[in-house]
C-alpha cells in the first residue's frame, strides 16, 4: 500500500497564542509540540518541550494556564496515516501529555524537510513516518481511543446535518427525525457525543469551510456554502474554533509553504 502523507496532513503554527477554545473535536489526530509557554487541554497542563495528543472525535477544550500564552506547532494527522504507520489494528496514546525529548526532536526536525521539491517532500514523508512510528511504539497501545458508540439514530441525525449544511437546520426538526421532544433530543445528543446539537452543527460547518478553503474556494462562497449567514458570521465562528481568521488560514493551510 502506498500513501501520500502530504495529502492527509495539515500543520499549523501558533505563536504566543493566548486564546481559549470551547468544547470541540477534530476528525484527525492532533499532535502538538509545545515550544514555549504553557498549554492547557481539559484538566491537563503541558509545559515547554512536551507533546500533547488528541484522538479523532475526542471532545476537549483548551484554556489559558495562569494567563500564560503558548507557542506550539500542531500536526493534524488523518486516521488513515496513523493506521498506515502503526503496527496496531487500533491506535491510541496512553497519556495526553507526553514528555519525550527524542520524539519532540524527531517531529521538529521533519519541518525542515517540508518544501516543493520532490526530493525534499520524500525526505519529509520518510522522516515524519519514522517520527510517528517512534511515538506510537513508545507511547501508543493497541486499544481503541475513547469514543462513544454511535447508534443508528445518531448516525441518521449526523447524515441529515451533513446533507443540509447549507440550509437552516431547526432543532425541532432534528428532534422529530428521531421521534423525541426538542429538549429530550438535546440531552440525548449530548449524552452520546459530548456536545450539543448546535455545537456539532457549528463544528461541522467550520470543518466543511476549512476543506473548501484548502480547495481554493473564495471565502464569500465558502461562508454561504457552509451554511453561515454571511462572511462575518463564518469568520467569527471559524476564529473561535480554529484560532485564526479564514483569511489567515487561507495563506497558511498549505504545508508546503511558509517554512
Amino acid at each position: 500500500m502506498r500513501l501520500n502523507i502530504l495529502d492527509s496532513l495539515e500543520i499549523l503554527h501558533f505563536k504566543n497564542h493566548r486564546r481559549t477554545y470551547p468544547v470541540h473535536y477534530h476528525e484527525s489526530y492532533c499532535i502538538s509540540l509545545i515550544r514555549n509557554g504553557v498549554f492547557g487541554e481539559n484538566e491537563h497542563v503541558a509545559p515547554k518541550g512536551t507533546i500533547v495528543v488528541s484522538h479523532p472525535y475526542e471532545i476537549h477544550e483548551n484554556n489559558l494556564v495562569e494567563n500564560i500564552g503558548a507557542s506550539y506547532t500542531t500536526f493534524y494527522v488523518s486516521p488513515e496515516v496513523i493506521n498506515f504507520i502503526s503496527p496496531y489494528s487500533h491506535t491510541s496514546f496512553t497519556h495526553k501529555v507526553i514528555e519525550d525529548p527524542l520524539a519532540f526532536q524527531l517531529l521538529d526536525a521533519t519541518l525542515k524537510q517540508v518544501g516543493t521539491e520532490e526530493e525534499v517532500s520524500l525526505n519529509f514523508q520518510k522522516g515524519f513516518c519514522q517520527s510517528i512510528d517512534h511515538l506510537i511504539k513508545v507511547h501508543g497501545n493497541n486499544q481503541p481511543y475513547h469514543s462513544k458508540e454511535g447508534s443508528a439514530l445518531l448516525e441518521e441525525v449526523k447524515h441529515f446535518i451533513a446533507k443540509h449544511l447549507h440550509d437552516k437546520i431547526d432543532l425541532s426538526g432534528l428532534a422529530n427525525l428521531v421521534g423525541m421532544s426538542k429538549f429530550k433530543f438535546i440531552r440525548w445528543f449530548k449524552l452520546h457525543t459530548g456536545i450539543t446539537p448546535f455545537e456539532y452543527i457549528l463544528l461541522t460547518r467550520v470543518g466543511c469551510g476549512k476543506k473548501m478553503i484548502q480547495q481554493g474556494v473564495p471565502l464569500v462562497d465558502v461562508s454561504l456554502n457552509a451554511g453561515f449567514y454571511d462572511q462575518s458570521h463564518f469568520s467569527n465562528y471559524f476564529k473561535k474554533y480554529v484560532g485564526m481568521s479564514p483569511n489567515v488560514y487561507k495563506h497558511n493551510c498549505n504545508i508546503l509553504q511558509d517554512f
